[in-house]
């Protein structure tokens, strides 16, 4: 897994390319998100253009995540997930938790409301 952070005003945006899974991966995409809530980026977009594998691991993660940024008043949303992992988060209803969108700019209009 590979990351980037971009600030967007008073949103950030972590892009995310690779697998976010079970071990090391999903570990490191805890405490790399985690570092930004913890900054004052309660509102955040998880950019997964890039995410080529996601698992239950990592969805556990999205939604610890989610949890974190709603305690501190803030939101998180989901941009641009494709193929499996996309399938993977329709499947599992995270989308009835997390916002989806397929526009970058739509999600960090949707994450600074």
């Amino acid at each position: 897994m590979k990351a980037r952070f971009e600030e967007r005003g008073a949103v950030g945006v972590l892009a995310v390319s690779g697998s976010v899974d079970a071990g090391p991966h999903a570990d490191a995409f805890r405490l790399l998100a985690q570092d930004h809530v913890d900054r004052g980026f309660v509102r955040l977009v998880l950019d997964f253009k890039e995410v080529q594998f996601l698992d239950s691991a990592g969805l556990g993660e999205i939604v610890a995540l989610r949890r974190r940024c709603r305690e501190r008043g803030g939101a998180l949303v989901l941009a641009r997930p494709r193929g499996k992992p996309r399938d993977l988060i329709a499947l599992t209803r995270v989308d009835e938790l997390v916002p989806v969108l397929d526009d970058l700019d739509a999600a960090v209009a949707r994450a600074a409301l």
